[in-house]
């Protein structure tokens, strides 16, 4: 057992070696890592970073499931950094993809056939409310969007409706789509019943109006039950200031579930604290400690100034 232990010690630091290299390249310089077994092509060291941590480390995608085979649809799929992990987690589950970038597209292609994953269909679009074309702002890592008025290097991608893929029951639909996801949820609305887990991540523009009480409205309306967390940095002060990422004054987590299948640990109870683990484990929520670690990465993140791509909003000019 303690030679077990060692090598889960040993496996971890190598991890951590790993992701500090990562994380230490210069912005969009493309490599290649082993982190997940298989030789994976990642095209922004920062930001795979970032989502090795939400999607492997917390398990943010993790849904509970009686399917041997559940059908997962992934929108927004980036270079298949979460098909590699529903693959590990669901063995023979069946994907369904989208990434619209050609660029992202390639590397995600090359790195799917790589592994040789069966049962995984990857289309090279776009979702929206139609099948059409438009404009796509290319930021170079993971987060190409639908151009807004103003967006400058942009190309044109194609489109298709989400609720084309929802005339059968979906274990677990999963959107990061940078500022679409409303209107393509709103789009399907009324075929979201057929939808047993759901994870959106809300993006407010900043020069836009918010969308976010008809996203939680559309949501609700379908009989989820929903947790919100927040994701991007926020201001302590935000009737003063606003920080400002990409556009962006807000960023959420949105994990939508059917109530009847959701079980609840009660943090209130005494004396419950170490069993209360394996509800943790069994709920693919964080355990206190490995919340504890991932909220130190935040933290240390922060202070070593790691987090690029910020800006302050012109309403602190005077502040400071």
């Amino acid at each position: 057992m303690l030679s077990h232990y060692r090598q889960k010690q040993q496996d971890y630091r190598q991890k951590q070696q790993e992701l500090a290299r990562l994380e230490s390249l210069p912005r969009y310089s493309p490599t290649t890592t082993d982190i997940l077994g298989e030789p994976l092509e990642i095209i922004d060291g920062y930001s795979f970073v970032l989502m090795y941590r939400d999607i492997f480390e917390q398990q943010i995608y993790r849904f509970p499931t009686t399917n041997p085979s559940p059908y997962i649809i992934d929108g927004g799929a980036n270079i298949g950094i979460s098909i590699s992990f529903f693959k590990q987690m669901y063995p023979n589950c069946q994907i369904v993809a989208f990434e619209p970038e050609v660029k992202v597209f390639d590397a995600l292609e090359r790195n799917i056939q790589r592994v040789g994953y069966g049962d995984v269909e990857l289309i090279r679009r776009a979702l929206w409310s139609s099948e059409t074309s438009l404009s796509f702002l290319i930021e170079g890592s993971d987060g190409g969007r639908i151009a807004r008025n103003g967006d400058q290097e942009h190309k044109v991608v194609r489109t298709v409706r989400l609720r084309d893929y929802l005339d059968r029951p979906v274990d677990f639909l999963k959107m990061d789509i940078e500022g679409a996801e409303t209107e393509v949820l709103a789009d399907c609305a009324d075929l979201l019943g057929n939808v047993d887990n759901l994870f959106v991540e809300y993006h407010s523009i900043a020069s836009e109006p918010q969308t976010l009480d008809k996203l939680i409205t559309i949501l609700t309306d379908a009989g989820f039950r929903l947790q919100i967390h927040q994701v991007s940095r926020t201001s302590t002060r935000p009737f003063m200031y606003t920080y400002l990422k990409w556009g962006m004054d807000m960023q959420l987590n949105i994990f939508a579930m059917r109530p009847s299948v959701l079980e609840v640990a009660d943090m209130n109870a005494p004396g419950t604290l170490i069993p209360r683990a394996n509800k943790y484990e069994k709920l693919g929520l964080l355990t206190p400690i490995v919340w504890l670690k991932a909220l130190m990465h935040s933290y240390m993140a922060v202070a070593e100034g790691m987090i690029e791509g910020i800006q302050i909003s012109p309403l602190v000019s005077g502040i400071f």
